[in-house]
This record gives structure tokens, C-alpha cells and sequence, in this order.
């Protein structure tokens, strides 16, 4: 998936056309599709990471879990958790599902880590 892919799927997550997130971004009308040719600058992706509230680094595909997918990850505390949930296709399930899934593993990551500073 692309930089501009990212970009189209968050903010279509949002309800936004990519003019509308240009625009509360502070950058160029357009300039968002010139992306799928051209490398942004940092100063606007930067700009737009901070008004999906991702990083750059999702945005460019380094990495693999948005900061806030607040329909899914974002209460989510383990990264591996996050990746887990990432990789169930959470978007599928609902918020309790996710919290209920979370909350399971969450305790029996921690009761495997408490067993073993135990002995």
C-alpha cells in the first residue's frame, strides 16, 4: 500500500475528501494527489500525520499500526495486541469484541509475566 493509500483509506475512515483533509491540514488543495507521483515533503506530511493522528512513519509503511484507528486500536495498550488485532481484520468486529478480545489476552499476557518474575 502506498503513502497516498494510507492517506485515502484514513481519511475516508474520517468521512473526509482529501481536499477537506488538505484543507485542515494546512497544505496545498491538491497537492495530496500529486503524492501518488511526487515525494511530500516533510513538513506536510508531518502536517497531515498530526490531523489523522497517525505517524509518519504509518503513513509511509513503516510501519504497521496507526496510532489512533479510534474504531479499533486505540485502547488497545500491547503492541503486539495492536498487530493481533491488525491481523483479525478488526474493522469486522465491534468495539466490545475488540475490548472483550483485548482485556482476554492482556490478562494472559500478564499472568504468563507474573508466573515467571515469580520464580
Amino acid at each position: 500500500m502506498t503513502t497516498l493509500d494510507r492517506i485515502k483509506n484514513l481519511s475516508q475512515k474520517k468521512g473526509w475528501s482529501l481536499q477537506t483533509l488538505a484543507e485542515k491540514a494546512g497544505v496545498g488543495k491538491n497537492s495530496i494527489y500529486r503524492w501518488d507521483t511526487k515525494v511530500p515533503s516533510t513538513s506536510s506530511l508531518q502536517k497531515i500525520a498530526k490531523v489523522l493522528n497517525v505517524s509518519t512513519d504509518y503513513l509511509l509503511g513503516r510501519d504497521e499500526i496507526a496510532l489512533d484507528d479510534k474504531n479499533t486500536e486505540s485502547e488497545i495498550k500491547n503492541p503486539k495486541i495492536k498487530i493481533l488485532a491488525r491481523k483479525m481484520d478488526s474493522k469486522k468486529l465491534s468495539d466490545a469484541q475488540i475490548d472483550s478480545i483485548s482485556n482476554a489476552i492482556g490478562s494472559f499476557v500478564d499472568a504468563i509475566f507474573d508466573d515467571k518474575d515469580d520464580k
